[in-house]
């Protein structure tokens, strides 16, 4: 009977032990914003920038514009960000030791959101 109890205690306490557990799984190449949702994507020898949730879906890739640049030491260098099909495509071979800032714009109303990336971080 005591190893019945002392297994259902241990049991019990893993079980608590790893609900606690607080485990950050997001995926540095996603960041939220008050409007839009942008998503990196490797592909080929580029990278594709995807603005997804509802007001993009509204909106459609035809009123968004996205700027970009790679900020190192305090220095900038501007990015050339074309649409590809329903996506953006980051036209430069980016250095992965340097964050980099996407400003998603809507062509209409002019509001625009700043997304900083840090692609040194380690894939999820």
């Amino acid at each position: 009977m005591k190893k019945i109890v002392l297994l259902m205690v241990f049991i019990f306490s893993n079980w608590i032990l790893a609900q606690s557990e607080n485990i950050d799984v997001r995926d540095p190449r996603l960041n939220e914003g008050q409007m839009f949702t942008v998503k990196l994507t490797p592909a080929d020898r580029r990278i594709e920038v995807s603005v997804v949730g509802a007001p993009a879906a509204l909106l459609g890739p035809e009123r968004i514009e996205i700027f970009g640049r790679e900020v190192h030491s305090g220095k900038t260098k501007t990015l050339t960000i074309r649409p590809s099909g329903e996506a953006f495509e980051i036209v430069e071979r980016l250095n992965l030791g340097v964050p980099i800032e996407l400003d998603v714009r809507d062509k209409e109303n002019k509001k625009k959101e700043t997304f900083k990336f840090d692609l040194r971080q380690q894939r999820p």
